[in-house]
């Protein structure tokens, strides 16, 4: 049987004619799971996120590790306006991390009054975060590299602190009214002897001088885990 092409036309052997081009749309599209996984990734602003959380909280962090490592506290003044002039940073560091966190699911799922406090919290937390980290900058400042000797000396003792939350029991003391307490860290045994007794008391320390004028104090840090040595009381 004859095979014909268009028009009646008998077809060639080994030659077929071109299709008609055809007019139908090819399909749409359809994103798949893997094509949002991929745009999810290259999205720069979860990254953004997390490198802005760790530069606002990185304070925190210094503060943290210097706790661990530090053994020595200033207890004369430091500058007022530096004081100042930190805290300010850190009540505007503590209003952009809010900025940042506002918006996340642990937060917004909150109450309306749980949403303040952490507004007004975290301005309030930094502020003192900074305030900590300005003294620690001026005891740096005034006795890093210093190879002034230590010397015995005795400052009354304002208070008696039981450590919790990994803290040791420590007494306080604020010889040049500063207003921000040094505490010289005391086992356990001594604080419970201490205990209604320590008023009119007075505390050795080892301290030096830096040239400026500056004391700093030995304090064994708040965090060692082992136990403290204790201190020797004096009658003031």
């Amino acid at each position: 049987m004859d095979q014909r092409g268009s028009f009646g036309r008998k077809a060639l052997p080994g030659f077929a004619p071109e299709p008609a081009p055809s007019t139908v749309a090819p399909p749409a599209f359809t994103p798949t799971r893997a094509s949002f996984d991929f745009a999810a990734s290259s999205d720069p602003g979860p990254w953004l996120k997390r490198g802005l959380l760790a530069l606002l909280t990185l304070p925190l962090a210094i503060l943290f590790v210097d706790s661990l490592v530090s053994g020595t506290e200033l207890i004369t003044p430091i500058d007022h306006q530096g004081l100042v002039v930190m805290r300010w940073l850190g009540a505007a560091d503590g209003l952009l991390l809010w900025l940042v966190v506002r918006k996340e699911d642990a937060i917004r799922n909150r109450t309306l009054g749980r949403r303040i406090i952490i507004c007004v919290g975290l301005p309030l937390m930094m502020v003192l975060a900074f305030d900590a980290l300005a003294w620690r900058l001026a005891n740096w400042g005034a006795f890093g590299g210093s190879d002034a000797a230590f010397e015995t000396a005795s400052y009354p003792i304002k208070s008696l602190n039981h450590g919790r939350k990994g803290r040791r029991d420590s007494i306080t003391i604020d010889p040049f009214g500063v207003g921000e307490s040094s505490h010289i860290p005391i086992p356990s045994w001594q604080y419970s002897q201490l205990l209604g007794t320590a008023s009119g008391q007075c505390v050795e320390v080892q301290q030096r001088r830096a040239a400026s004028g500056a004391i700093q104090i030995k304090t064994d840090g708040q965090y060692v885990l082992q136990e403290p040595a204790p201190v020797r009381i004096t009658s003031c």
